[in-house]
């Protein structure tokens, strides 16, 4: 079990309450068993493997609130902009929560999670045993993280610098795989897209084209959020949803920047590489996703070089890239619509 706890946690950033955390989980799940036996119904009683992971997903979400790490905040402050409430179907818009681990902060965490436990059941926001769990789970995480450090390798990780794409880039991948707010969602995402197999494709795709349970967010919505990026910088990585997909020239390569002409709209882009000296040749058409961040464009997901092609060649290729992916054409050729 402790394995896949530390499964989940940055590998080179420790706080100094994060040993409490995993004894914790143990507790917790004892805690989950005893309040089932005050249920209504079954509905909400969990087999032990699952009794397991919501506790997990509970104790990391608690040190998310514990520590303000800024992920949850964010959920919050969205949901009260788009519904006029913090916590929609719980709390009123009038309502200020003030205690940490209130249980509607609970209640409206188990009902959207949910779904990866049993995706054919809604729970309704009024359950009986959903106020018996969060009553139950709220004194618990009160008791128990008041002793607790308020220092987490998680928000280590997070604080680090974004001075490049790809340092938010690196985040966003590691919330997705490992934070409790998303792995589930991702993983299952690779099941249904690739039988499974987390590639870079699949893993863009969820990053920049998904809806979360939270609110129907996007993760990076989320992600940019908590992490307070500069406004620049947050409408930058938002508009990664509508990520650059197209053939691309290379121009040039000069000190790990790289000119690349856009063979469908005829316009050059900038592009911050790391490396990459042996990868890109000039002349060579490539086939990517570029996105903006900063004073630079950046890639997304995997590229794959074509190598050099014939002037027909290329005529045919933009042909029928516009026919066939006009949704995607029209994000950065607005003369098509």
């Amino acid at each position: 079990m402790i394995k896949q706890f530390e499964q989940f946690r940055p590998k080179e950033f420790t706080g100094s309450g994060d040993k409490y955390l995993f004894p914790l989980i143990s507790e917790l799940s004892k805690v989950i068993s005893r309040l089932e036996n005050q249920y209504y119904y079954d509905t909400l009683k969990f087999d032990k493997n699952q009794n397991l992971i919501m506790a997990n997903l509970l104790i990391e979400f608690a040190e998310d609130l514990h520590n303000d790490i800024g992920l949850w905040n964010s959920i919050e402050q969205y949901n009260k902009t788009l519904f006029n409430t913090s916590l929609p179907l719980f709390v009123d818009g009038d309502i200020e929560i003030k205690e940490c681990f209130d249980k509607n902060r609970i209640k409206f965490f188990v009902y959207n999670i949910f779904a990866e436990f049993d995706d054919d059941i809604i729970i309704s926001p009024k359950h009986k045993d959903l106020e018996i769990f969060a009553s139950g789970v709220s004194l618990f995480l009160k008791d128990k993280f008041k002793s607790i450090p308020k220092e987490s390798g998680v928000k280590l990780f997070l604080q680090q610098k974004d001075e490049y794409g790809w340092d938010f880039k690196r985040k966003l991948v590691w919330i997705s795989l490992n934070s409790y707010l998303f792995r589930y969602s991702c993983y299952s995402y690779a099941e249904k897209k690739n039988a499974g197999k987390m590639e870079i494709e699949v893993l863009d795709d969820f990053i920049c084209q998904e809806n979360t349970i939270w609110s129907g967010l996007g993760m990076i919505d989320i992600v940019a959020k908590a992490l307070e990026l500069p406004e620049k910088t947050q409408q930058d990585v938002r508009s990664w949803y509508e990520r650059l997909v197209s053939f691309y020239r290379v121009i040039s390569l000069k000190k790990d920047i790289l000119e690349v002409e856009n063979i469908i709209n005829e316009q050059t882009y900038t592009v911050q590489t790391f490396n990459d000296g042996n990868i890109f040749k000039t002349d060579h058409i490539v086939f990517g996703g570029l996105v903006p961040y900063g004073d630079y464009y950046y890639w997304s997901g995997v590229q794959r070089d074509l190598g050099k092609l014939d002037t027909k060649s290329i005529k045919k290729m933009k042909t029928d890239f516009i026919l066939k992916s006009s949704r995607i054409v029209y994000r950065y050729d607005k003369k098509l619509l």
